[in-house]
């Protein structure tokens, strides 16, 4: 992703990368890292296997900076989601919001 800021709410279903070509998400350049803001969530990655968020940030969700989970089937669990040098802040008003929830 090229610097700059994007809206929340990106959803990632059923990717599936390899254990040698992982999808790959994350910032084009490391030292300017995208900002993903506000939405309910700024990604939803759900039933995927091998992939990767790395170099971003993420602010102001009302629900889950991130979450991960397995798509509501339970023989489709995410599986190898590598969650790499991101800053989560500012998540949910109050209650059950995090910064990253993992659910399988």
């Amino acid at each position: 992703m090229a610097p700059g800021t994007y809206a929340g709410g990106f959803y990632v279903k059923g990717v599936h990368g390899t254990e040698r070509a992982p999808v790959v998400i994350e910032a084009r350049d490391p030292k300017d890292p995208p900002l993903i803001q506000g939405g309910d969530v700024s990604f939803h990655v759900s039933g995927c296997r091998y992939i990767i968020l790395r170099n971003l940030r993420i602010d102001g969700q009302r629900g889950n900076g991130i979450n991960v989970d397995h798509a509501g089937i339970d023989d489709t669990p995410g599986h190898f989601v590598t969650l790499e040098n991101l800053t989560v802040s500012n998540v949910g008003p109050v209650g059950n919001h995090d910064a990253i929830k993992v659910s399988q």
